[in-house]
């Protein structure tokens, strides 16, 4: 997926609050190597260090002089923000491949360069010096890609979840809420992105809240359906109820429903992820580690596992793993190395 022409969008920006600016809608355009937002505004693609999609949003981190990055949400429609994300990601990505070979060869390791194109989104991804795995993932899509045989699988539902960091399949759901006091009425309405396990006790909340005034209640039960059907069927079926017993400490629990949909899907970094982070919520770093490095013996780049992994390995005292898994990173800073962790 390679992007020659110079996309021309047009777009809002989104103030503190959530809400677009303006009336008008601002013409926006990006050549593959600068964004320009408006009059005046422009920035290259890599002073980008991350971007997100929600919905209609394309939320964009940006490199600043300042200790935080500086954020830009814009609002398009969906089809723009998709299309941007990916034209920014591709750019972005090898700019880093190449500055990445360059430094190799300065070193006399120009051999040593590996890198992979996501199956997905076609972002570059650096792969130097870390071993090879079943499964492939992409800090710009987060898709996971397994070799199958000749065949790939590519997993673009299931990703981490917002609101609880877990492995999941995280969709939109709306929040709505009902109120009539005698000539006063209205209603609230939100949008929120997380995994139908998150979404239930909010979900419940809403049904309550709105049976006095009936109107809402149809979008309640519309979410408890969308909240609770998720896990009846498919590959990752009990999924939503291992994460939800994880979160609570139930570590055991947890690990017996993720070993049963691991006998069904393998290799799979992000079950043995969140199993992981079931032990670290039952307070067992040991052997949450020792799930972390089962997750990247499946997926070589799996970030978050790379990211909850080290921080085990800092809080146990196993220093000399901790250097050296961040020698196969390139980290060479107390931080988590964003260009190639996410």
């Amino acid at each position: 997926m390679h992007h020659a022409a110079p996309l021309e969008f047009k777009f809002r920006f989104v103030n503190k609050q959530g809400q677009p600016e303006g009336l008008l809608r601002t013409k926006g355009s990006f050549d593959g190597e600068r964004l320009h937002l408006g009059k005046g505004v422009s920035c290259p693609a890599v002073a980008i260090l991350q971007s997100e999609t929600r919905n209609d949003r394309l939320i964009l981190a940006l490199a600043s002089d300042k200790p935080e990055p500086g954020i830009v949400v814009l609002a398009a429609t969906k089809g723009v923000v998709n299309d941007l994300k990916a034209r920014l990601d591709v750019s972005r990505s090898r700019f880093w491949a190449d500055a990445s070979r360059k430094a190799l060869q300065a070193e006399g390791r120009g051999h040593a360069h590996r890198e992979r194109e996501c199956p997905n989104c076609s972002a570059v991804l650096l792969l130097t010096d870390m071993p090879e795995t079943p499964q492939l993932y992409c800090v710009y899509c987060k898709a996971l890609t397994t070799a199958d045989g000749p065949e790939q699988r590519v997993e673009t539902s299931h990703m981490l979840c917002d609101e609880c960091g877990l492995f999941s399949a995280p969709r939109k759901f709306t929040i709505f809420y009902f109120y009539f006091l005698l000539v006063v009425y209205g209603y609230h309405q939100r949008i929120t992105w997380r995994c139908p396990g998150c979404m239930r006790g909010e979900a419940w909340k809403m049904f309550f809240g709105n049976l006095l005034f009936v109107l809402g209640v149809p979008v309640a039960i519309a979410q408890l359906i969308r909240a609770y059907g998720s896990s009846r069927v498919g590959r990752y079926t009990g999924l939503d109820k291992a994460n939800l017993l994880a979160r609570k400490g139930d570590a055991l629990a947890a690990l017996d429903v993720y070993n049963e949909i691991s006998s069904r899907v393998t290799p799979c970094a992000g079950i043995k992820y969140n199993a992981g982070m079931a032990l670290v919520e039952a307070q067992d770093l040991e052997q949450a580690a020792e799930f972390f490095e089962f997750s990247l013996d499946d997926c070589a780049n799996y970030a978050p596992a790379y990211r909850a992994l080290i921080q085990c390995y800092a809080n146990t005292g196993q220093h000399e793993k901790r250097l050296a898994l961040q020698r196969t990173w390139g980290d060479t800073s107390e931080e988590q190395p964003e260009r190639r962790a996410g």
